[in-house]
């Protein structure tokens, strides 16, 4: 506070003005938002880098097999969704803007179907999306291995597999981008 420029203050109510109120709403926003993703992400592996991701081996959807121990060293987006979750619906198409970074070998993303019943159930949820990496049909054992208890949830991995970052609900491209700058990945 500039003790030369008093604080601005409504004549009517005595109370500060609106342009003060924004940065105070924005501050209590940014604090529920930080409560909320820690909340969420309680119960999901450790993420201060120490400990590696899970491995599997799975089929896809067209029936290759994804061996995640054959992983190149690069680091790697594990993305996690049920074809019943309209969060994931709204955000697995988030994951086209890593397509780049995809094709130049520059990062890993693994999205894995699980809490499926059928591969049809799987395949219509994506008939209508143009990922660029297949879709992974995940089982009950990585629930259990990634500590799964929401959709979607996706963890982040450096180039020598080890989780440096865990998120549950919707998280945009420019999100997951910026995540993945900020932990020096890309």
């Amino acid at each position: 506070m500039n003790p030369n420029k008093p604080e601005q203050t409504s004549a009517k109510t005595g109370r500060p003005t609106k342009r003060w109120l924004r940065w105070y709403d924005l501050l209590i926003l940014a604090t529920v938002i930080i409560t909320a993703h820690y909340w969420q992400t309680r119960d999901s592996l450790n993420t201060s880098g120490t400990l590696i991701a899970p491995s599997f081996t799975l089929p896809t959807l067209d029936g290759a097999i994804i061996d995640t121990t054959q992983q190149v060293n690069v680091p790697t987006v594990f993305y996690f969704f049920a074809p019943w979750c309209s969060v994931c619906d709204w955000s697995i198409d988030n994951l086209n803007t890593l397509q780049n970074d995809i094709q130049a070998n520059k990062i890993n993303v693994y999205v894995v179907a699980l809490d499926w019943r059928t591969k049809e159930e799987v395949e219509s949820f994506m008939a209508e999306r143009n990922l660029p990496v297949p879709v992974i049909l995940g089982t009950q054992q990585q629930t259990l291995d990634f500590q799964i208890k929401g959709f979607p949830t996706y963890y982040i991995a450096d180039e020598n597999n080890v989780l440096r970052w865990a998120s549950v609900g919707y998280s945009s491209g420019i999100g997951i981008q910026a995540r993945l700058k900020l932990l020096d990945l890309m």
